[in-house]
């Protein structure tokens, strides 16, 4: 299995089965690509290849991920509720 990067309203990462590339022309052979997009070995790869993409991505196994933290290993900061009444120390 290889894996490739589409977007298609949202960014998508896919991956080709070996019939579907061993079916590519003979240009797309030689480049490494599949339908005009680079083809990767490994999700990891396709991944940093998207380097500072700050959008969601989807994975093949259908979970999302955002390609700038996981490439550049910024935390991913969720929204805090503090209460609304809070009492003040005396």
């Amino acid at each position: 299995m290889k894996y490739y990067a589409v977007f298609d309203d949202i960014m998508q990462i896919r991956e080709v089965n070996n019939i579907a590339l061993d079916n590519r022309n003979k240009i797309e052979k030689l480049r490494n690509t599949y339908n005009g997009l680079p083809v990767y070995d490994s999700v990891e790869e396709c991944i940093k290849s998207l380097s500072n993409y700050s959008k969601i991505t989807i994975l093949p196994d259908n979970t999302e991920i955002i390609p700038l933290y996981v490439n550049y290993d910024i935390p991913v900061l969720k929204k805090v509720k503090f209460p609304v009444f809070e009492r003040l120390a005396e």
